[in-house]
């Protein structure tokens, strides 16, 4: 059996850029009761990914959120609450402390749980015991990215061993953003092909700001009228490609001064400065400090992208990056690397230009073609935008997610 594609279209337009609008009752004709465990309820696109599904899950099922290493007056845990969602924190210290995974257990136990969803490798290899010790039903592993940081797929040691030795064997379904993640995990970590779903991941629908709304956000991030605004947002690692990025806005820059590089985002939970220290220097180095703005992490990421002009995926590694997503959503002219699940995404080319990674002299042609070709980009934005509209909303995502749910539950029932 092949891998399983379970993205379904929207039943509609968001009311709100964030707001879930799945029916209240769901398909099954029960409510399912779903226990979904990530580390850090606030960090980068696997994160994202696992809030925005939950929120939609809730207004049908039972959900518990779960943020194994989250302390319970945390500022993401009590957002949350405040939303109504169900949310048990464990402030977990150590990877070894078993024990620590017993206020989930006893929840567990006390109301049966139908779906035990874990995402990214440090909580998917609890996934078994926990499954087992809180009798779930059925446990589904999320793998985000199916690589080191530092680049290429898992090859070698603690981390390498989790997908071949425990999610693959254990896991009901394993559930991976794209194609490219697909093969990674079966030819490199040895992942049965059968288990494996391809659910891509989703972005917000994106507010329509007013021409005032516009100008007075613009001049917040200290955006000049006249000044094309070109965006990174990505977290601060360095695989991301922000060096790359300043590399080739350095180019940019010197033949259109009328331009800056607005970067958005910060470290991650365990190292919040990220490389910006370093990115800093490099910029001043290069000469264009007084052109680029570190905006640091913003709540509030669609808005930043609707008061921009152009948008770059320097990534050297990805799978396929919320950012992107967020791009498409917003109707902005795309420069992406082609690495990882990015070109299937983007059409291969359809929708935004696709450069080699780590190439500062392709990323800054890609960027000035971009800009001097103003209606070619437009065609290429608007395309993206209508695709993301049709199937890459969060309410897709979370439809495809519980469809999953239902197959794997109606199967353990026969």
């Amino acid at each position: 059996m092949t891998a399983t594609s379970l993205q379904s279209p929207p039943r509609g337009a968001s009311p709100a850029p964030d707001a879930p609008h799945l029916d209240a009752a769901p398909v099954s004709g029960r409510r399912l009761r779903v226990v979904t465990v990530i580390d850090h309820l606030r960090g980068g696109g696997a994160e994202r990914a696992a809030v925005e599904i939950a929120r939609r899950l809730a207004v049908r099922h039972d959900l518990l959120l779960v943020g194994s290493r989250e302390a319970s007056d945390g500022a993401a845990a009590t957002a949350l609450r405040d939303e109504g969602l169900d949310v048990l924190t464990l402030d977990r210290t150590a990877t070894r402390r078993v024990h620590e995974w017993g206020p989930l257990v006893r929840a567990m136990r006390r109301t049966p749980t139908d779906v035990l969803h874990t995402h990214l490798y440090h909580t998917n290899v609890w996934g078994p015991l926990l499954r087992r010790a809180g009798r779930a039903t059925a446990f589904v592993a999320h793998e985000h990215t199916p690589f080191l940081r530092a680049g290429g797929v898992r090859r070698w040691g603690a981390e390498a061993a989790v997908n071949p030795l425990v999610v693959g064997p254990f896991a009901d379904a394993v559930v991976v953003p794209s194609a490219w993640s697909h093969d990674a995990l079966t030819h490199h970590e040895r992942v049965p092909a059968r288990k494996l779903r391809i659910i891509p991941n989703g972005a917000p629908t994106a507010p329509v700001l007013t021409a005032d709304e516009r100008a007075e956000l613009r001049a917040e991030l200290g955006l000049a009228a006249d000044e094309r605004a070109i965006v990174v947002s990505a977290m601060l690692r360095p695989e991301k490609g922000h060096a790359t990025a300043l590399r080739a806005f350095a180019a940019v820059h010197a033949a259109a001064p009328r331009t800056r590089l607005l970067i958005v985002g910060a470290g991650p939970v365990e190292d919040p400065a990220g490389t910006r220290p370093a990115l800093e220097a490099l910029a001043a180095e290069l000469g264009i400090a007084g052109a680029v703005t570190f905006a640091g992490r913003r709540e509030d990421v669609p808005r930043v992208l609707a008061a921009c002009d152009v948008a770059l995926l320097p990534s050297d590694h990805e799978n396929l990056p919320l950012a992107l997503l967020e791009y498409m959503a917003a109707g902005l002219p795309i420069v992406a690397t082609a690495v990882g699940g990015v070109p299937t995404a983007l059409a291969d080319g359809a929708y935004g230009l696709l450069v080699p990674p780590r190439d500062p002299v392709a990323i800054a042609a890609a960027l000035r073609r971009t800009l001097d070709e103003p209606s070619a980009a437009a065609e290429r934005a608007a395309a993206a935008r209508e695709h993301h509209r049709a199937h890459r909303t969060w309410d897709a995502v979370a439809d495809a997610v519980e469809a999953l749910y239902l197959g794997l539950l109606a199967r353990s029932a026969r």
